[in-house]
């Protein structure tokens, strides 16, 4: 996830750029692990600033494979990672309709083959609007910068929130660590790390 020929890092932009790689990477964690999974985790850890979500990511390479993946998940088992399970006085085809407008809006193809109030789609999704900041940020386009900020705090407080409540918690007690932290990270990440607005005007 390198960008330093496609656009000139400066602080701001490097930390963006940082966060997209951080998202990506929990995206990847909360997505069925596969031999291309595990090679982009790999790829990602020495990219992640933080070091306890790069702890995650490493633990999860040594801990976590398809059988306690499914184990641990429903339908299989008991901990469900879609946002349709946490609003259940709102019709499923309602959010999902609305979270697939939201990633066309912003041209995101989901990376991976869940549904789209999956977490793990939504946390990439995250990613990908990290990044477009970073280049919007980078190429000065001042008129980009506004919405994705403003699509991101909306994402994260009626998408994001209802899953993480005691997503941790509940991670912790089925023996699953690695993604209890990457939950616990996720749930404390600050969407608003850099003032973009304020450092283009």
């Amino acid at each position: 996830m390198s960008h330093d020929a496609e656009c000139p890092l400066t602080p701001e932009v490097r930390l963006l750029v940082q966060q997209a790689a951080a998202f990506r990477l929990v995206a990847l964690l909360f997505s069925v692990p596969s031999p291309h999974t595990r090679q982009e985790v790999q790829a990602l850890l020495p990219e992640v600033a933080d070091s306890l979500l790069a702890e995650a990511g490493r633990c999860w390479l040594d801990t976590i494979d398809p059988g306690r993946y499914f184990a641990c998940f429903a339908p299989i088992g008991q901990v469900s990672l879609r946002l349709v399970s946490y609003l259940p006085r709102i019709s499923p085809g309602d959010i999902l309709a609305e979270l697939q407008r939201c990633y066309a809006a912003f041209g995101y193809v989901p990376f991976a083959a869940e549904p789209p109030d999956h977490l793990a789609v939504q946390v990439d999704f995250l990613a990908f609007l990290f990044l477009k900041r970073a280049y919007a940020l980078a190429g000065s386009d001042v008129t980009s910068i506004t919405p994705l900020e403003k699509t991101c705090k909306r994402f994260w407080s009626e998408f994001l929130h209802p899953i993480l409540g005691n997503l941790p918690q509940t991670l912790s007690q089925a023996e699953t660590a690695c993604l209890a932290q990457a939950a616990e990270w996720l749930k404390r990440s600050s969407l608003i790390a850099v003032p973009i607005s304020q450092k283009s005007s």
